[in-house]
């Protein structure tokens, strides 16, 4: 209570030393401040102690990634997906925590080895530069009467749910938004690839639309 600033402050300085330590690692890129688009993007602001690390560039799924880092490293990151782990710091990790984080990181890419893949999820790309066309208000939609629809037929529906992809974290869909082909074909490549979604259905079966 009396010393959260300093607290916080080190934790800040802890996880942006981690951040660059990490990004050295051949085949790891990290979700960094000069990443972001700007304001009125829906990608202008990060929080630095949750360190988003790009695996695309290792020849393993990021949930073997995980896996490994839990089993040999001792580290247990937030999640996984596609070509990426989260990890979450806070103001109870210390210097031996970061130097474990990335040790891990830099034992498990010498293991798997490189993909020769560009390090950036262009998943993630898609989602954050996504706009959609909005055909009600969110109130109209949310208090319309809707039904659940197989997603490869929901082209051209209207949206009757928030659907989030984990990261950025950010909806990619919300209620009274056009489910255009793009946003369709965007859903499928991330139940594809074993995303974390934040919907409805999670596994993205089925959305829910306006009837």
């Amino acid at each position: 209570a009396t010393a959260g600033r300093e607290m916080l402050g080190q934790t800040l300085v802890r996880a942006r030393r981690a951040a660059q330590r990490l990004c050295a690692i051949p085949g790891l890129q990290v979700l960094r401040a000069e990443h972001l688009a700007g304001a009125g993007t829906g990608l202008h602001q990060l929080d630095e102690t949750k360190l988003l690390i790009g695996t695309s560039g290792l020849a393993a799924d990021a949930r073997d990634i995980l896996a490994r880092l839990n089993a040999r490293h001792g580290v247990q990151p937030e999640l996984s997906g596609h070509g990426h782990v989260l990890c979450i710091t806070t103001i109870g990790n210390t210097d031996t925590d970061m130097d474990r984080l990335v040790s891990g990181f830099a034992e498990v890419a010498e293991h798997f080895g490189r993909s020769g893949a560009p390090g950036q999820s262009t998943l993630i790309d898609d989602v954050v530069t996504h706009r959609p066309e909005l055909v009600l208000t969110p109130r109209e939609a949310f208090f319309a009467t809707d039904e659940d629809v197989p997603v490869a037929s929901a082209t051209d529906r209207v949206a009757a749910e928030v659907i989030t992809p984990y990261p950025p974290g950010i909806p990619l869909v919300m209620p009274g938004e056009r489910l255009s082909r793009d946003v369709i074909d965007l859903l499928i490549a991330l139940r594809t690839s074993g995303n974390p979604v934040s919907a409805t259905d999670p596994s993205l079966t089925v959305v829910r639309v306006v009837r």
